[in-house]
Formats: structure tokens, sequence, C-alpha cells
């Protein structure tokens, strides 16, 4: 199988496929299936649990009852209601049209980054690289991208 430097030969995939079609198949040995069967252990069937009718199974039903019957009360209170609008006019609200400029812009900001720093590490590319930067300091400056862009132009 190896070369005479004592290397493997390079092969492609289909003609290791094509070899290995040719074999015949292994052969099965007559007892497989019942030593199949014997390393499979036996189905054991569960027992069921026996019924519990102690006090500590008796306290936690009614403890389950009592925090739904809790829970329920609280949310069958209307003044629950009342307090919940207030929160929720408190929230700022934001646009769909906001976010997507906002994803919009941390991408685009973040693939000229990249740039710069591929730019940077190419023969003659740092001064395109600081043009770079100095492009994201001045018009993503609310970036990520932006603000690591004006950290690498003050350093």
């Amino acid at each position: 199988m190896k070369d005479q430097n004592g290397k493997l030969p390079s092969f492609d995939l289909k003609s290791l496929e094509d070899e290995l079609k040719k074999l015949p198949p292994p052969p099965i040995p007559a007892d497989l299936e019942s030593r199949l069967l014997e390393a499979i252990p036996a189905a054991s069937v569960p027992t069921a649990p026996a019924r519990r009718t102690g006090l500590l199974y008796r306290a936690a039903a009614l403890a389950a009852v009592l925090v739904f019957a809790l829970t329920a009360l609280h949310y069958l209170n209307p003044d629950r209601f009342d307090s919940q609008n207030q929160a929720v006019e408190s929230i700022p609200v934001v646009r769909n049209e906001e976010i997507m400029r906002t994803i919009e812009a941390e991408t685009i900001s973040a693939r000229l980054l990249a740039s710069a720093h591929i730019l940077a590490r190419q023969a003659g590319g740092e001064s395109f690289a600081r043009d770079t930067y100095q492009y994201l300091a001045d018009f993503y400056p609310d970036t990520a991208a932006g603000r690591e862009a004006l950290k690498l132009i003050k350093n």
C-alpha cells in the first residue's frame, strides 16, 4: 500500500468507493440473532406506586390547591389591570423602522471595520485603513465599530 518513500499514495474518494463495492459482503455469523437476544436485558414492567394516603400527601395536595387559589385571586383582581396599564405606559416604544436602521448601521459599520483591519495588514494598505477608520468615526459614531475606529485613530 505504501510507495517507495514510505508514504501512502494519494487517492480520490470515488476510486475508494469503487474498490469497496468490488469486495464481497462480510459473512454474518449464524448465531448472531441468539447472541443479540441474550445481550438485550429482559424488559421489566414497572409496578404502579403504592397509593399514598399519608399526612404528607394530603398536606402537599392542600398546598397545591392553596397556591392555585391564590394565583387565581391575583389574576382576577381588577386593581391589577390599572397597575399594569400604568407600567406599560412608562415603557418607551421603539419603532420597527428604528430597530431596522440600527441593525443596518451596525452591520455596515462592522463590515467596514473588518475590511479596514484586512487592509491594515496588507502592504501599502495602511493609508486606506486609516481613511476607512476615519470614515467610520465620522459617519457611524454611534455604532460599536465606529467607537472602535475612533479608538484606533486616537492611538
